[in-house]
This record gives C-alpha cells, structure tokens and sequence, in this order.
C-alpha cells in the first residue's frame, strides 16, 4: 500500500501528509527495507497523470497562460535537471513548490519522453537529469 501510495497521485493529500509518507519511506530505507523507485515507465505514466492534472489547463489550450511546451520550449532549459528546477519553482503557475520532488520529476519525465528528448529506459531523477541536455 505505501509504495503503491508513493507512485500514484496524491491530489487529495495535504503536504503534511505527503511528507509522512516520504518521511516513513525514509525510515524504512534507513532500516533496511527500501522503498522501490519507480520504473520508467510508471514514472512516465504518473507524469502524463499529473500533466493533465496540473498542466494542461496552461499549456495545451488555444491562448493559454502557458506556452505549447514544444521541444524547443524545453531546450530553452538546457537540461533535465534545469527544467526539473525551473518547474519546481514556478510550477504549477503562481503555485510553485507544491507539489512533491517525484511528482515534479515525474511531469518532467513525461514531458521529455512525449517529445522524445529521452531514452525510454530512464527513470529521471537528480543523477540521470544533469547529463541529459535538451539542445541540439
């Protein structure tokens, strides 16, 4: 049930919640008992839930606040880990920061993989998204 809870969305829970959680996973982590990362493509699938949670209210209508997120949209952020930053800060619009670190990572992974700027066998996380530039 907790990793289950871990993968799926949350929009119902409050961020103390969310922070549960995450704080009882990293208990079990530190006594032994991992807490799974997702595969690349539940990431995937989390994100694309998310996106259209979030996102697509923005970013996927005819004159929406938010531009098309178009490949060279995402390049202007030079790399994963810029974008996955950048999202986290000001994502969603007047909203930033409030959604969880996985949750984030898992929008920018979708994002990525929709527009085939990564290898579908990636699970995006800090250490996979700084060597991964967007740009030609």
């Amino acid at each position: 049930m907790l990793l289950r809870t871990l993968r799926t969305g949350r929009r119902g829970r409050t961020a103390s919640q969310r922070t549960r959680v995450l704080s009882l996973c990293f208990l079990l982590t530190a006594s032994g008992i991992a807490c799974s990362q997702p595969t690349p493509e539940e990431q995937v699938a989390q994100g694309h839930t998310l996106y259209d949670a979030f996102c697509a209210s923005c970013h996927e209508i005819e004159r929406g606040i938010g531009p098309k997120l178009t490949p060279e949209v995402l390049a202007t952020r030079v790399s994963a880990g810029a974008l996955f930053r950048y999202t986290r800060m000001n994502m969603p619009y007047e909203a930033g920061n409030t959604l969880t670190e996985a949750e984030y990572w898992a929008i920018t992974a979708y994002l990525l993989n929709r527009h085939g700027l990564m290898d579908a066998d990636i699970v995006l996380n800090p250490e996979s998204a700084e060597g991964l530039l967007l740009g030609k």
